[in-house]
């Protein structure tokens, strides 16, 4: 039947991990993930991630997680730091740095603009956008 089905995924498949051991037979895989680096990040984020790269190598899972875990240590940082109740903090608070501003919802869910779900395409063995 030569019957060609669509493979739909989500974070994964774009992985340096996931890239390396499928190459080309991933070709056409369509998934949801988080933007480019480079499409939300200051300069100050993308020297932060590029100073990463250079001492660690790429990340083996998406590019964001670490850009995202850095965000999310610094505003818990701010939140042990400030002596109030940490959880109060962060729900009240905004916060900026690498990524534009950013706050959690009532349920501590991410509130962002610039934080939001994309769809990417894998051809030729690479994440395109």
């Amino acid at each position: 039947m030569n019957w060609q089905t669509p493979v739909y995924g989500t974070f994964h498949p774009g992985s340096k991990a996931a890239l390396d051991a499928l190459g080309k037979s991933s070709d056409g895989v369509l998934f949801a993930d988080l933007p480019f680096n480079e499409d939300i990040l200051s300069e100050e984020g993308l020297k932060m991630y590029k100073d990463y790269t250079d001492k660690f190598g790429p990340a083996l899972s998406g590019e964001h997680f670490v850009t995202l875990t850095y965000a999310a240590f610094n505003a818990l940082n701010q939140a042990i730091l400030s002596k109030e109740n940490v959880k109060d903090y962060l729900y009240k608070t905004k916060f900026g740095g690498i990524f534009g501003e950013y706050a959690f919802d009532k349920n501590g869910d991410l509130v962002s603009d610039d934080i939001t779900y994309v769809l990417k395409l894998i051809k030729d063995g690479k994440v395109v956008r």
